[in-house]
């Protein structure tokens, strides 16, 4: 059975990508917001994952849990690179 504490960082997640869908239109502003969202579903994916692995698949969901937070923390430094360092190039 999934901690309490799992569920609420899933649900803040959710309120999360829910505001940036409504914000879509401020947001884009933000230089290669596209990676940026990618990102985060990909942090939302591990979230959820972390709640499925309490119920079947132990093992399996808890290596997509892993393998979508790595994916999240490289998109991240990605977006980044291409903020900090590429901009400041152009």
């Amino acid at each position: 059975m999934p901690e309490i504490d799992k569920i609420i960082v899933l649900i803040l997640g959710i309120g999360v990508i829910f505001f940036i869908n409504i914000s879509h239109r401020y947001l884009k502003r933000i230089p290669y917001i596209r990676i940026l969202y990618t990102s985060s579903a990909a942090l939302l994916a591990a979230f959820a994952f972390t709640i499925l692995e309490g119920f079947y698949l132990e093992t399996f969901f808890n290596l997509l849990e892993h393998l979508c937070y790595l994916l999240s923390t490289t998109i991240l430094f990605i977006w980044c690179y291409l903020v900090l360092v590429k901009s400041e190039r152009e």
